[in-house]
């Protein structure tokens, strides 16, 4: 990625999007190799796609310790795991529909 930031996601968000050509969200950072001061090095993120690509469009290989994505961790935010963000996306639908007020545009 050109930003050298790793909390500026929006680029990796565009790329991912692109490649699987589905809605993409970030759920955290797993881990960054070479850099400091949360710039530069090879960073990792945990991506959840919001729907299952059309078939082909991986090309590297998924994560063979799956566990590691959604086992508990102590410093981890509870939303921050598989199924997670989707919990928390539709209890924030669903809050909006019982207020009157539905979401006006996709989640970003």
């Amino acid at each position: 990625m050109e930003v050298p930031w790793w909390a500026e996601v929006e680029p990796v968000v565009a790329h991912v999007r692109q490649v699987l050509g589905v809605e993409v969200l970030v759920l955290r950072l797993l881990d960054v190799d070479g850099g400091e001061g949360g710039r530069d090095g090879h960073v990792t993120y945990h991506v959840e796609a919001l729907e299952r690509p059309e078939p082909g469009r991986l090309t590297a290989p998924l994560p063979t310790d799956h566990g590691a994505l959604d086992r508990p961790e102590r410093l981890r935010a509870p939303w921050a795991r598989i199924d997670g963000l989707r919990e928390l996306l539709g209890w924030a639908a669903d809050a909006l529909k019982t207020a009157g007020r539905p979401p006006t545009g996709p989640i970003r």
